[in-house]
C-alpha cells in the first residue's frame, strides 16, 4: 500500500456533478469516510438537515459509481446489526434515539441495500472497533492515543469487540474478491473489557492507566449532559459524548459466518496495541 501513486482529494461539494467526476475512471470506490456525526448537535444543521444531507451524499455517489459502472465499497458499522433487528432491550433503544450517528448510520446502509437490489454492485462491510496505526483525529477521540497522552478520564467494565484496520481491510478485499455483493459482511475481532484494554495500553506503553470506574451509564449521562449544555452556550466539547455511548451499545460478539469463511488470520491485539502506539509516537504528539 505504501508504494501506491495516490492523491489527495478534499470535495466539500457533494452535488452528483462534483461526484461523478471524482469517481470517472475508478473500477472501485471504497466508501471508508462516509458521514460521521461525531457531535450530538451542529451549530450549522439540524438533526433532520444533517441526516438528509448524509442521504444525500450517499445517493449521488450511487448515481455516480452505477454511471461510471464502478464497485462501491460501503463500509459501515456493526451496530446496525442490531439496529435493523427486532430489539426488545430497552437500554439499546435509549441509546439509538439519543444521538443521530445511529440514525445516520442506519440510513445510509438501507440506501446501499437498496442500490444493492437494484442490481449495483455494492460490498457491505460492518466492522466493530478499529484500532491499528494510521489514526488521524485528534488525540481525544482516538482510543489508543488517549490512554497513551492521558486523555482519557476514566475506564470501564464494559465488554467490547475491537478489531485491527489492516484485518478488516484485508477481510474487506476478500469480500470483494469473493463477490458478496448487497449482503453485509460484519467483521469483528477481539473481545476485551475496556478496563483490560486501557491497561494492556498503558503497560505496553509505559503510562499511567486511567482511573477505573464501576459503571459507564453514569459517565455517559455526565458527558451527554456537558455537550448538550456546551452546544446551548455555543461551544464544542473536546470529549463528545458518542464514543462512551458506543461502548455502551457494544457487547461480545463471536465471528460471523461470512468472516470465518474468508479465511483472514487475526493479528494477536498486543501486536496491534503496540503497531498503534509505536505510530502515534513516530508523529511525535504532545
Amino acid at each position: 500500500m505504501q508504494n501506491l501513486s495516490v492523491e489527495r482529494v478534499i470535495c466539500n461539494d457533494c452535488e452528483t456533478g462534483a461526484m461523478r467526476h471524482l469517481v470517472r475512471g475508478h473500477e472501485l470506490i471504497i466508501d471508508a469516510a462516509a458521514p460521521y456525526a461525531l457531535d450530538l448537535h451542529d451549530a450549522r444543521q439540524s438533526h433532520s438537515q444533517r441526516l438528509t444531507a448524509a442521504k444525500d451524499r450517499m445517493e449521488s455517489l450511487i448515481f455516480a459509481a452505477r454511471a461510471s459502472g464502478s464497485v462501491v465499497v460501503y463500509i459501515g458499522s456493526f451496530l446496525t446489526r442490531y439496529l435493523m433487528a427486532e430489539n426488545n432491550d430497552r437500554r439499546l433503544r435509549f441509546i439509538f434515539a439519543s444521538h443521530p450517528y445511529f440514525r445516520m448510520k442506519l440510513e445510509l446502509e438501507r440506501l446501499a441495500k437498496k442500490a444493492a437490489k437494484r442490481g449495483d454492485p455494492m460490498i457491505i462491510v460492518n466492522p466493530t472497533s478499529l484500532l491499528g496505526p494510521g489514526n488521524l483525529r485528534i488525540v481525544e477521540h482516538c482510543f489508543v492515543a488517549s490512554v497513551l497522552y492521558g486523555k482519557m478520564p476514566a475506564s470501564f467494565p464494559d465488554i467490547i469487540n475491537v478489531m485491527d484496520v489492516r484485518d478488516a481491510a484485508e477481510a474487506t478485499l476478500r469480500t470483494l474478491d469473493a463477490g458478496i455483493f448487497g449482503m453485509p459482511v460484519w467483521l469483528s475481532g477481539h473481545n476485551i473489557s475496556v478496563h483490560d484494554l486501557t491497561q494492556m495500553i498503558a503497560n505496553l506503553g509505559q503510562v499511567e492507566s486511567p482511573p477505573r470506574w464501576r459503571g459507564l451509564a453514569m459517565g455517559a449521562m455526565v458527558l451527554y449532559a456537558l455537550e448538550n449544555g456546551m452546544s446551548v452556550l455555543g461551544r464544542e466539547t473536546r470529549f463528545p459524548s458518542l464514543p462512551v455511548l458506543l461502548t455502551l451499545a457494544s457487547r461480545a460478539v463471536a465471528q460471523s459466518t461470512r468472516q470465518r469463511a474468508l479465511g483472514v488470520d487475526l493479528r494477536p491485539l498486543e501486536a496491534t496495541i503496540r503497531d498503534e502506539i509505536d505510530w502515534y509516537r513516530g508523529r511525535d504528539l504532545t
